[in-house]
Formats: C-alpha cells, structure tokens, sequence
C-alpha cells in the first residue's frame, strides 16, 4: 500500500493525531461535501423576527468547520458573514457568495491529493 497523504495544513495535521488519519480523512470529506450545502443556504432569505436565519446558521456552521480543516480564509468570510447576520444586516450578496465559492473550490484544491483514496 502506497503512503498516505500526509493532511495538508496543521489542524488537520492536529486532528489526525487525535482521531486518527483515517478520521481525520472522514471528517475533511463531510466539510467538503456539507460546504456546497451551506454557502446555498447562506444566499436565502432570513427568517421571521426573533428567529436564527437559515443564513446566519449555515454561516455559523461554514466558519467553524472551515476553522476546524484549516481554511482561514473562508472561515474568515463566513465569519464576517455572521456577525453582518446577527446585527441584523442585510443578506449576503450575490458578489459575497460567489467570492465564498470560489474560496471554497480553491481550498478544495488543496484538500484534494488527502482525500482521494
């Protein structure tokens, strides 16, 4: 069996002395393929008064997974994200989405060679 991949940046790296490579393997396929799902959910409306949007939760969600594998900057839009959400700012723009997208497609770049098989 060839060598592993070793994970591409230092949390990962963190992470699969805790949980084990192959975990730690699992864990990055449920970011990248939970991601696509959330920035979605970042472009819909907020909810009614009073209520946690579906927006601010997946933005929530984004920065903190993204965190967990490394990804500071799209941990770091996501963020940005949240807090404009939990002041009560306005939703997301088209441009900001994009610009998460296109932050979470190169990162996934980076995360391809650890986790193909």
């Amino acid at each position: 069996m060839a060598d592993a991949v070793p994970p591409p940046t230092p949390e990962l790296a963190a992470l699969s002395a805790i949980l084990g490579p192959a975990n730690a393997r699992e864990v990055t396929l449920t970011f990248v393929h939970d991601t696509p799902q959330l920035i979605a959910d970042l472009a819909l409306a907020t909810a009614a008064h009073g209520e946690i949007s579906l927006s601010q939760l997946a933005a929530h969600s984004l920065k903190s997974t993204a965190r967990l594998v490394g990804a500071h900057t799209l941990s770091e839009l996501a963020a940005e994200l949240e807090a404009r959400l939990i002041a009560a700012g306005p939703a997301p723009t088209r441009p900001e989405i994009e610009a998460v997208r296109t932050e979470f497609a190169r990162f996934r770049t980076v995360l391809g060679p650890f986790i193909s098989p």
